[in-house]
């Protein structure tokens, strides 16, 4: 998890699990003290932004790709939590 003190905005400096891996993103704002509104960023394809919680956001691959599973697990209660 990043430091929220020292995030820095429109810069691509961070990472943040997949299903398929680990994407570098760019902070684009804060949308509230634990939800960030971010954008992956391609060479190939431009994305849409959206919302990600801020434990979910990492400096490292490394560090992105351990956070995986809890990543996913979110996932997937926020799917279950959509459908109610």
């Amino acid at each position: 998890m990043i430091n929220k003190d020292k995030i820095k905005y429109n810069e691509p400096i961070y990472y943040m699990p997949t299903y398929g891996g680990v994407i570098k993103i760019t902070i684009i704002k804060a949308i509230n003290d634990t939800m960030m509104l971010v954008k992956p960023i391609s060479k190939k394809k431009d994305f849409k932004a959206f919302r990600t919680p801020i434990e979910h956001i990492f400096n490292k691959p490394e560090h992105a790709q351990r956070g995986c599973r809890e990543w996913e697990h979110y996932m997937r209660h926020r799917k279950k939590d959509e459908k109610k």
